[in-house]
């Protein structure tokens, strides 16, 4: 609840992450699409932006905030090891 008072980047980040473990994927992606708008220029919080939408089914989104990470932190393995899996996915 606490998130809804006073929206923070970090929390809605956990926030999604952990209803995300919890099968909430419809609310995950609110929260940290929410994040994402909060703190755009967070490569943590973008590239768990990217993991989430990847994992739900929706690679476009994913392929954007995996990019927008790697403007922010070019090192990230993690975003570059998700847009391989989206192309992996995509050669299909």
């Amino acid at each position: 609840r606490s998130h809804e008072l006073t929206p923070a980047a970090e929390t809605l980040a956990e926030v999604a992450r952990l209803e995300f473990q919890l099968g909430f994927s419809d609310a995950a992606v609110v929260s940290i699409d929410r994040a994402a708008e909060l703190a755009p220029d967070r490569a943590d919080v973008l590239r768990l932006a990217g993991e989430i939408q990847l994992a739900t089914g929706h690679p476009e989104s994913a392929r954007s905030y995996f990019q927008r990470t790697l403007k922010l932190n070019p090192d990230s393995t993690l975003a570059t090891e998700g847009l391989r899996e989206i192309r992996r996915r995509s050669a299909k």
